[in-house]
C-alpha cells in the first residue's frame, strides 16, 4: 500500500485543522510502513497513539469550531465523529485484551476515514466557511 502524500486539495482552510490532518497522515504512513515489514500493531505504538490523540483532541476542536460558527450540518458531522471514536474504542479494547488487531485493519479503517470523512465531509464546512467569509 502506498503512503498518503499531502496535497493542497486536502486543506480545509483552517491551518490548525490542516496541521492535525497532516499528523494523521503521518500516523497512517507509519502504519503502512509497519505493514510493509509484516509487523503487528500494539496499543503503545506511536502511530496508534497518534490516532487516539487525533480522536480525542482534533474532533473536539473541530466540533467546537463548527458550533461557534453555526455550521448547519453539525449533527451529521458529530455522528461521523462518534462512529470514528467508537471504532477506535473497539480497537483499543481488543488490544487491551490481547486480541489480534492487524496492521492492515487499522490502516484500512484510518485510510477510509481520511478519504471519506476529511475529503468529503470536512470539505462541506470548508465550503460553508468560504461562502460565509469565515476566516479562522
Amino acid at each position: 500500500m502506498k503512503p498518503i502524500i499531502w496535497k493542497d486539495e486536502y486543506s480545509v482552510g483552517v491551518k490548525k485543522l490542516d496541521d492535525q490532518h497532516l499528523k494523521l497522515i503521518n500516523a497512517i504512513n507509519e502504519l503502512i510502513e509497519l505493514g510493509a515489514h509484516g509487523e503487528t500493531i500494539s496499543k503503545e505504538h506511536s502511530a496508534f497513539q497518534a490516532m487516539l490523540h487525533f480522536a480525542r483532541g482534533h474532533l473536539h476542536y473541530e466540533e467546537f469550531l463548527l458550533k461557534k460558527y453555526h455550521f448547519p450540518d453539525i449533527q451529521a458531522h458529530q455522528d461521523e465523529h462518534l462512529e470514528y471514536l467508537n471504532k477506535m474504542e473497539e480497537l483499543t479494547a481488543r488490544l487491551d485484551h490481547s486480541e489480534a488487531v492487524s496492521t492492515e485493519e487499522c490502516i484500512n479503517f484510518i485510510r477510509h476515514w481520511f478519504m471519506d470523512h476529511i475529503l468529503v465531509e470536512d470539505m462541506k464546512y470548508k465550503k460553508y466557511f468560504e461562502e460565509n467569509n469565515i476566516s479562522i
